[in-house]
């Protein structure tokens, strides 16, 4: 009877644990869930908000306003979007979601470099920032029409097919890789003469 009570005791004790592993496991996968949302949330606000003000600055160059303080503050914006989302990312990358797709260079933080009054030597190639000589150039005008049709395949992308133009909410991880994939194919491909970034080259 002794006995009894106790293996009765043990495995009311080892389905309490199952129960709280259970709920933790639920708990652990409710909260990546509310994780994965949030990235894809963010992901999508930021190439929304490039792409406007993409859009901002084309309209000022239909007007041939191609420098001074506007057309500087908006690819400066757009820049520092542009760094925004490669440190979001990168770090959901590095702390969540490690299958999250991140080209080996030339990641969004690069692109947003090229947007500035600075240049780098990307495999021996000089490359200019956009605003180095303070004024858009045809062929930087190029560049950036480029960019901006693909930022808006990106988008389209993300979009949900029921309930457009809202962000697809059950959009996976994966699914998000390969959106990333699709637009690095090329951004990230400077080898390629393909490459949008070798527009810059000087």
């Amino acid at each position: 009877m002794k006995k009894n009570k106790i293996v009765i005791f043990a495995l009311i004790v080892i389905l309490i644990l199952i129960a709280l592993s259970v709920s933790q496991n639920i708990s652990n996968i409710r909260e990546k869930n509310m994780t994965r949302q949030m990235l894809v949330n963010q992901v999508y606000s930021y190439l929304l908000q490039i792409s406007t003000n993409l859009d901002g600055l084309f309209s000022n160059v239909e007007k041939n306003i191609t420098s001074g303080e506007e057309i500087k503050s908006s690819l400066e914006s757009i820049a520092f979007t542009f760094v925004k989302l490669g440190t979001l990312t990168e770090y959901n990358r590095y702390t969540i979601f490690k299958n999250l797709y991140s080209p080996s260079i030339l990641g969004f933080d690069y692109i947003g470099g090229t947007l500035g009054i600075g240049g780098s030597i990307t495999n021996g190639i000089n490359i200019d920032g956009i605003m180095k000589d303070g004024i858009i150039s045809e062929n930087e005008i190029r560049y950036l029409r480029v960019l901006r049709d693909d930022i808006k395949t990106m988008l389209d992308k993300m979009v949900s097919v029921d309930d457009p133009p809202r962000v697809n909410q059950n959009l996976t991880i994966d699914q998000l890789s390969q959106v990333f994939k699709d637009f690095f194919s090329t951004w990230s491909d400077f080898n390629s003469n393909n490459c949008p970034i070798r527009m810059l080259q000087s």
